[in-house]
């Protein structure tokens, strides 16, 4: 099993195939492994909560992220408000913390289809730092499309591989609807958004 312990103020690390991160390990694992896993973990549940109308409970999920020091992400509760903003129509953000606190361009919603979660953001923060925000952490890196469907309804997709989730869904007896596989422009133009966009709006 592969090991890391601290050594006169680095670590070194105790398994061969890791040796390739040298003494960059500790920085590796914390920095991008755990808070991507979280990130993945966070984007999606968020996701779930907003498109299913549970608003009050993704605002104490934020709150109570925020309350702890290693699981303060700021972009957390940034998309976390633009998803409130888009999905809660009885949601302005006016005296609200979260909103209050969002210093970033409002243009980023309207990146992710989000006019719902522009307009709100504008009418409250029309002069916002326009801080960087990595659309990545929103969309868990692409895995993950909070949206709209044709009809309005709220809808989340995950991303997965079509054959493997195929598949797995025949290995208990389940075919999908191919009405339930979003098209493959709709797949480009969200990883386009996180993957190879300017990072400024």
């Amino acid at each position: 099993m592969a090991t890391a312990w601290q050594h006169s103020g680095g670590y070194k690390v105790g398994n061969e195939s890791l040796k390739v991160f040298g003494n960059h390990f500790p920085y590796v694992w914390i920095f991008h492994t755990k808070s991507r896993t979280i990130q993945q973990m966070m984007a999606s549940v968020s996701a779930a909560l907003a498109t299913t109308n549970q608003f009050n409970q993704l605002k104490e999920l934020v709150e109570t992220m925020m309350a702890f020091e290693k699981l303060r992400f700021p972009e957390f509760q940034a998309c976390a408000t633009v998803l409130r903003w888009e999905f809660d129509e009885s949601y302005t953000g006016v005296g609200d913390k979260m909103a209050e606190q969002f210093e970033y361009g409002c243009g980023y919603g309207g990146k992710l289809g989000f006019q719902n979660a522009e307009t709100k953001c504008l009418a409250i923060n029309p002069h916002t730092d326009r801080q960087v925000l990595r659309l990545n952490f929103c969309t868990a890196n692409g895995l993950v499309y909070p949206h709209r469907d044709a009809n309005g309804k709220l809808k989340w997709a995950i991303r997965v591989r079509h054959p493997a989730a195929e598949r797995l869904l025949s290995k208990e007896g389940f075919k999908a609807d191919e009405s339930l596989w979003l098209q493959p422009d709709i797949l480009d133009n969200q990883l386009n958004l996180v993957r190879r966009r300017n990072p400024s709006l």
